[in-house]
């Protein structure tokens, strides 16, 4: 049973059943946490789709009974983790390129530069210059 969805190139949950079985076997059972004691942090890509994060909130506020919900971008929480509050941020991954800037802990939404380039396009030239020379 599948419990994510890729669209615009990013993953998104459709299946809340599966998340919730997720959620219980690696917060209750794996770090023998009780969740409704326990505030929860979620790091989200940059681009984002603001009916999932509210449906996820919902999902995550009424059914798994957390306390608090924190829900951040990733490249604010990686300027934060290199003591910056304003910063460029480049995530580069398999198929994408993403470039935020953050400024005083925020990432600019409408600044944000998404390419269609990543490691597996990288590593595939690569191999077509090692070939040829």
């Amino acid at each position: 049973m599948v419990s994510l969805t890729k669209s615009n190139a990013y993953w998104t949950v459709v299946n809340f059943d599966v998340m919730e079985e997720l959620i219980d076997k690696s917060i209750c059972k794996r770090l023998m946490m009780n969740q409704k004691e326990t505030p929860l942090i979620i790091a989200e890509n940059s681009i984002h789709n603001k009916d999932a994060r509210l449906k996820l909130t919902e999902f995550l506020f009424e059914k798994e009974e957390f306390p608090a919900v924190f829900i951040c971008k990733d490249s604010v929480l990686s300027a934060f983790a290199c003591g910056r509050t304003t910063a460029l941020v480049l995530d580069s991954g398999y198929k994408t390129t993403t470039a935020t800037p953050v400024h005083d802990g925020y990432a600019l939404q409408k600044c944000i530069i998404r390419h269609n380039v990543g490691g597996d396009t990288l590593t595939k030239m690569l191999e077509k210059y090692l070939k040829e020379n």
